[in-house]
């Protein structure tokens, strides 16, 4: 969430023709009742408080029982695809390189150590899983990989069998321009990571946060935050009373509140505390706020609830995070953010709640700047009731029970606190989570070390240097855009800081590169990285932007790119000066809280480059065949849903491919098209792909029946004498990638995946094609 100022699978086919059917007339039924184009029935908004937004007609969308399900079963089929992989199926055959960053870390959601033995580390990532350490962050291991979802929102110990590890799965942070995923439930693993059970709450979404209580380890309350795109029953507060065996919803507001934390007290297992947070997220609309949220005391183990506002703000309420006093329980901390996101204050409580004041001070007044919905953290030193930590852009304590605040943030720590872990034992070891891995403090937080990995970086994109595949760059989720010179995977370096998207380097010229962060921001430098200016001279400022906004380089004319605001933008100068070149390509536009309608996808035509194609984020195809003279909506018959990728045939420019993500509109299902006579008509080409959103296609320019697609579930391809799509490689993390490049001269495929860093397929050394049978003879 940094900005530039401050500083996934589908399945092969399966074993038998029964089962091959089942599967292709169930997706070909859902296929069916997806939204199409239908502009006279279309609903153009939605409603505010968290109401839920307009219905399509029933011609236009018969809307699926439970599309959660739904993503459930593309990952079981994955799971699948990738056992048939790994027994010897043909196509598809092969393995990932992982290319990194090992250096640099990505978000770290939550973060505990073992209460004895404090060289085991667990730390649980946004997208990448859980990994676990046994040298004190030296080194990490994945031990959360085999699940169906690699999406963590919390992380807790049983502290008298520390063995015993509870997941929630699902990232409660709601994201701005980004986004986060949901997960599949709770999982336990009673041997240290080794191996894991889902325990339920399959459909809860995201949980925020789990408390096992100190004396009754067996009583599990877990925080489940709901779905990010979709309002639905199952968020809340639950309990277990048997380790997660069973549940029961214990704290329940509406369908747009959902729990973001709970406490418990640790001598009184009646008494629990849950924060309720109303949260509602559309493609172009967010509330991250309202009357539902506030503070929730039960003084019976959840059976009533008490909204407590002695002393607590009443008014413009956004995200609030909690913490109990270990050593002096009757003394609670909370932090508070408005609807917007900015800072209302810390307020303390004696008496478990009763009475509350506010006690922080000047210091504190940029912690959140505006974007408190993504932090919401607070901590009490184990030992001493007065010493507090409070997480926000950067991380703050005080030493006096909240009268001064000072920022502890040195340069090893990395913008963005998450999580932070006091080893109850040692209160001067403290472990810290944010948007740049997890950091350490054996001094109670005066200095921090930075340590390396786990790798979880979230690529957005990743690109290859045209004259040399060794040279990777890649834009990355707060970590900026990334560059790699040399393959060797622990030296990754930062060019430029913040949230990077797009980076390109001219094929001529391979010391001209572009590179964009969010919301349209393009930059340029000539003398390989080492400085950039900006590029978007040309461009107007009142043009709607995304938060990833596409931009193309000529596959022909190097000099000429293109660049997508809500119309279509062309340089003929590399980038030093924009001239649009279409009219307003979307029909719908918003541009508040969330920019939405505007130019998502961006393709020109090499065989014949006056051809050129244009996507929009609210579903619109666009074709300009004459240069960008004139265009044409080429929409008739595709879904009505986010465009996320167009790739042309480098020989027959008529022949287009285009994928669009349902993803924000809770639709996973794999919309993919081909057309063969430049839009005219349309056929569905997904076919056996998983119920996964697509995010970019490659056509192979060597062999053009090849296709290649990134999902949310992994990477997947298709030949020209097949007809089903196959899973490349059995060995690629099952996390969303969201972008893919062909080196075309040293046949390396590269996948961007979002939380688990870079990784290369070597379309030579790897036999990922089916081979024609042995002769007889």
């Amino acid at each position: 969430m940094m900005d530039f100022k401050k500083t996934g699978r589908s399945i092969v086919p399966f074993t038998n023709a029964v089962e091959t059917w089942i599967f292709t007339m169930l997706l070909s039924a859902l296929m069916l009742i997806a939204p199409c184009r239908n502009f006279e029935n279309r609903p153009d908004n939605y409603a505010e408080e968290g109401k839920e937004s307009a219905e399509p007609t029933p011609a236009q969308f018969a809307r699926m029982s439970n599309f959660s399900e739904t993503h459930h079963q593309a990952l079981i089929q994955t799971q699948i695809a990738r056992s048939t992989l790994s027994k010897g199926a043909a196509t598809g055959q092969g393995k990932w390189k992982f290319a990194g960053p090992s250096n640099i870390s990505g978000r770290i959601t939550d973060v505990v150590m073992h209460p004895i033995d404090t060289n085991i580390i667990y730390a649980a990532s946004a997208t990448g899983g859980v990994f676990k350490s046994v040298d004190f962050g030296k080194t990490w291991i994945p031990v959360f990989d085999q699940q169906l979802s690699l999406s963590i929102g919390s992380i807790a110990i049983d502290p008298h069998q520390p063995d015993v590890i509870y997941v929630g799965t699902g990232e409660a942070n709601g994201g701005g321009g980004s986004v986060t995923y949901d997960g599949t439930g709770m999982y336990k693993s009673t041997d240290g990571g080794m191996s894991w059970e889902n325990i339920g709450l399959g459909k809860t979404g995201s949980i925020a946060r789990i408390a096992v209580h100190p004396n009754r380890p067996e009583q599990i309350f877990a925080a489940a935050m709901g779905n990010l795109f979709k309002n639905n029953q199952e968020r809340g507060l639950y309990k277990s009373k048997d380790g997660g065996k069973t549940w029961v919803k214990t704290l329940f507001i509406s369908e747009t509140t959902g729990c973001v934390d709970v406490v418990v007290h640790p001598n009184n297992p009646d008494l629990v505390f849950a924060v309720m947070w109303e949260r509602v997220r559309r493609p172009d609309f967010r509330k991250y706020g309202g009357k539902n949220c506030g503070i929730y005391r039960s003084m019976d183990a959840g059976i009533s609830w008490q909204k407590l506002t002695n002393g607590l703000p009443q008014a413009d309420l956004g995200r609030i995070g909690i913490s109990v006093s270990a050593s002096n329980p009757e003394i609670l901390y909370a932090v508070f953010a408005d609807e917007q996101g900015y800072f209302q204050g810390i307020f303390r409580t004696d008496d478990s709640g009763n009475q509350w004041k506010r006690v922080n001070d000047r210091p504190l007044k940029n912690i959140y700047e505006n974007y408190g919905w993504w932090f919401g953290a607070i901590r009490v030193d184990p030992q001493n009731p007065d010493l507090v930590f409070a997480l926000g852009l950067d991380l703050y304590r005080t030493e006096n029970g909240g009268k001064t605040w000072q920022n502890i943030s040195t340069k090893a720590v990395h913008v963005d606190q998450h999580a932070l872990y006091i080893h109850p034992l040692n209160p001067q070891l403290i472990l810290l989570g944010n948007d740049g891995g997890v950091c350490i403090s054996k001094n109670g937080g005066d200095l921090w070390e930075s340590l390396p990995g786990p790798p979880v970086i979230q690529f957005y994109t990743c690109e290859a240097d045209l004259t040399n595949s060794r040279i990777l760059y890649g834009g990355t989720q707060d970590n900026g855009i990334m560059r790699l010179v040399n393959s060797l995977d622990n030296e990754w370096e930062i060019l430029i800081e913040g949230d990077g998207f797009g980076v390109l380097t001219d094929p001529q010229n391979p010391e001209t590169i572009y590179a964009a962060y969010q919301y349209g921001n393009l930059l340029k430098s000539e003398d390989g990285g080492n400085k950039f200016r900006d590029a978007t001279d040309g461009i107007s400022m009142s043009d709607r932007k995304i938060w990833h906004t596409p931009f193309v380089i000529d596959p022909v004319q190097s000099h000429i790119l293109y660049y997508g605001a809500n119309r279509l933008y062309k340089s003929l100068d590399k980038a030093a000066n924009w001239f649009p070149v279409s009219p307003v390509l979307t029909k719908n536009g918003v541009n508040n809280n969330l920019v939405y309608g505007a130019v998502s996808a961006i393709a020109v035509a090499t065989s014949d480059n006056q051809m050129v194609y244009a996507g929009t984020d609210d579903g619109n195809l666009w074709l300009s065949a004459n240069n960008c003279q004139n265009w044409k909506d080429i929409s008739v018959g595709l879904p009505l849903q986010w465009v996320s990728s167009i790739a042309v045939n480098p020989d027959q420019e008529q022949t287009v491919y285009v994928a669009f993500s349902g993803f924000r509109n809770t639709v996973y299902l794999p919309f993919l098209y081909k057309s063969v006579n430049a839009g005219l008509t349309w056929t569905n080409i997904s076919e056996n792909l998983p119920q996964t959103p697509v995010n970019d296609i490659i056509v192979d320019p060597t062999d053009t029946a090849t296709v290649f697609v990134a999902t949310d579930t992994g990477v997947f391809v298709k030949t020209c004498k097949e007809t089903n799509w196959y899973m490349l490689g059995d060995n690629l993390p099952p996390v969303p990638v969201t972008d893919l490049c062909l080196h075309e001269k040293d046949r390396l495929l590269i996948a961007a995946t979002y939380g688990r860093g870079m990784f290369t397929f070597s379309l030579i050394d790897n036999k990922w094609r089916k081979l024609p049978p042995k002769s007889e003879n």
